[in-house]
């Protein structure tokens, strides 16, 4: 994806969060994954997802997978960090 486009990415998904329209946002984020499968971006979105929905372990495993995707990446590290048990 393209920094544009992850931006868009990042607002789109965060309004829907917000809205509480889980499902879409999460089709969305899947589709996301499986275009730019090396992109953290997704993968942290996701993990909030999860968090909001209540789903913690799941959250985990898609932040640890932003982190480990770019390490420099700082909002899944933030949020690897903070959700943290």
């Amino acid at each position: 994806m393209m920094e544009e486009e992850l931006k868009n990415l990042v607002a789109t998904a965060r309004e829907m969060i917000n809205r509480r329209e889980f499902d879409a946002c999460e089709t969305l984020l899947a589709t996301a994954m499986f275009q730019s499968p090396h992109s953290a971006v997704p993968h942290n979105l996701m993990g909030l997802l999860l968090e909001k929905k209540r789903k913690h372990e799941d959250a985990m495993k898609h932040f640890r997978a932003a982190n480990a995707l770019d390490p420099s990446y700082a909002p899944a590290r933030w949020n690897l960090e903070g959700y943290a048990e």
